[in-house]
């Protein structure tokens, strides 16, 4: 007989209980190694590289929304989300801007089987080069 709580080491109760919490320590629920920053400004014509960088057991997903929580899906030749959790802004030519893509508000998250989080918000400014300073100094 034992303690009322407690179980001989021989019982089922204790090995099921040691199963389990020798397998929950090999999980990990996601964590930031860089989360991405607050803002992001960039050129057209340099195009930007964001970094979300996760740990976590198993692996966690990492995926990107917008401000109105709708998934950041790749639209090519401006957007892309690499494999590595980045959400790259490809450089593009003035005229293909677009507010939506280019001038938003983005958040990365990730999860697993044990969580998830979600970074801070990220703004996002990307705008053309603007040569008038050069002009004005042509003119002179």
């Amino acid at each position: 007989m034992t303690p009322e709580g407690c179980f001989e080491k021989n019982s089922t109760k204790y090995f099921n209980q040691h199963a389990f919490e020798r397998a929950l320590s090999k999980y990990q629920g996601p964590s930031f190694v860089h989360e991405p920053p607050n803002k992001v400004l960039f050129y057209n014509n340099t195009g930007a590289i964001i970094p979300c960088v996760v740990n976590g057991t198993p692996r966690p997903e990492i995926s990107w929304t917008t401000s109105d929580n709708l998934t950041a899906v790749p639209i090519p030749g401006l957007r892309e989300n690499r494999p590595d959790g980045s959400l790259v802004f490809s450089p593009f030519k003035a005229e293909d801007y677009r507010q939506d893509v280019h001038s938003a508000t983005y958040r990365c998250s990730a999860s697993n089987i044990v969580g998830s989080i979600t970074s801070r918000e990220v703004h996002v400014r990307g705008g053309k080069i603007c040569s008038m300073l050069l002009e004005l100094y042509c003119l002179m």
